[in-house]
């Protein structure tokens, strides 16, 4: 609602008939990929593995980003990165070769 309204001058003097087909059919993919189709997989993820597993994969978030930075944009990495992403990793690999909680007998 906040950023409804602090938008809603730009909103009412934006030329609609001025888009393109293309810009209307980029913001439908964008629309549907980055916000309905992650929810339901995120959604469907946390149904299966249950919310504190799923949340572990939440940290993966800022590795993936960095990597793919490195990756495709030729961002250079620090060593205070690096230890970074050493630490995510350990700390999700801990988690998935704990032994899960036993059900309680009630």
């Amino acid at each position: 609602m906040p950023l409804l309204i602090t938008a809603a001058k730009q909103l009412v003097e934006q030329d609609w008939g001025a888009l393109s087909t293309l810009a209307w059919l980029c913001w439908v993919y964008s629309l549907f990929f980055s916000l309905v189709f992650t929810n339901v997989m995120w959604f469907t993820a946390i149904d299966r593995v249950g919310a504190a597993r799923a949340s572990l994969y939440a940290n993966l978030q800022p590795f993936l980003g960095a990597f793919f930075a490195l990756v495709v944009l030729s961002e250079e990495m620090t060593p205070l990165q690096f230890a970074g992403g050493f630490i995510i990793g350990a700390g999700i690999l801990l988690v998935r070769v704990g032994t899960p909680p036993q059900p309680s007998p009630d």
